[in-house]
């Protein structure tokens, strides 16, 4: 059964066509638990494949599934706001200083009488929000310093990678020193991605065996069939909020999908045995 379940959700994780050059991400958060919006979505998928023939070959026909489910999504569900994800540095005490004074000369501004002359309030207002973002600026480089040391002195693959995406994150850095196996400082940007990249390619790839050989034979139909059941039962697996494939399909939108698509999708898979 494990195989087999292997066999279903494998394509699911790696399915690929053509990504679109605009992605539209939509508003899943309440998709499991809004019956009538979960009904509405369900009813466009309906409506949309179940008289509708599919290209012959299998993988055109996933491919096609899957432009279906996101067309039914644009029609009937809501867009996702973009989120701000600025970082929050009020905890650092000069910042929280400089906040306090800037909302006490804003506070007296506001509250001075009509026609009296603020212009030296509203001038110190402005120079502290300059040493505000200078201050800012530091935080972001001594973050970025602490991270790039942690990336060259860990030989924790995991370690290393959560360090990366911190760091990836910050939007202006100071300099980062990454060190080559020799301890050489690398100069370019592209040799410490590269240095970066063959770090993890020996962290993932030492000590695994090579490939299974490629299966090569006449294609007959499997004497089991893949049923509906188990391609619901593998895509009900898949882990929602995480980052969308290669077609950028949201994972909820497949979880929740009416059960026509996971028959269509075990029909696709069940045909790939008796198609070269």
């Amino acid at each position: 059964m494990k195989n087999r379940f292997g066999t279903v959700l494998e394509p699911l994780k790696n399915r690929k066509y053509k990504r679109k050059s605009s992605s539209t991400q939509f508003d899943c958060s309440t998709l499991h638990k809004d019956i009538e919006l979960k009904q509405r979505y369900q009813n466009a998928i309906v409506e949309k494949i179940s008289d509708k023939i599919h290209p012959n070959y299998p993988n055109e026909k996933i491919n096609e599934i899957f432009n279906d489910i996101r067309a039914c999504a644009e029609k009937t569900l809501p867009k996702k706001k973009k989120k701000s994800f600025k970082q929050n540095y009020s905890s650092d005490p000069s910042v929280e200083t400089l906040v306090t004074e800037k909302q006490d000369l804003t506070l007296k501004i506001k509250s001075a009488p009509s026609g009296s002359d603020v212009s030296e309030d509203r001038r110190e207002v402005r120079n502290i929000q300059k040493r505000i973002a200078k201050r800012l600026v530091q935080i972001n480089n001594m973050k970025a310093d602490a991270l790039a040391e942690e990336i060259n002195n860990t030989d924790d693959a995991r370690k290393m990678f959560e360090a990366t995406r911190s760091l990836a994150g910050i939007t202006q850095t100071g300099k980062i020193f990454v060190n080559d196996e020799s301890n050489n400082p690398i100069a370019t940007d592209l040799g410490k991605a590269n240095t970066a990249k063959a770090f993890f390619e020996k962290q993932l790839n030492e000590g695994v065996e090579a490939g299974l050989p490629p299966f090569i034979c006449d294609p007959k139909p499997l004497i089991n069939p893949i049923t509906s059941t188990e391609v619901s039962a593998a895509a009900s697996k898949l882990k929602s909020n995480r980052a969308n494939g290669p077609d950028n399909i949201q994972k909820e939108l497949i979880k929740n999908a009416h059960p026509t698509i996971f028959e269509k999708y075990a029909e696709a898979i069940n045909e790939s045995f008796c198609k070269n």
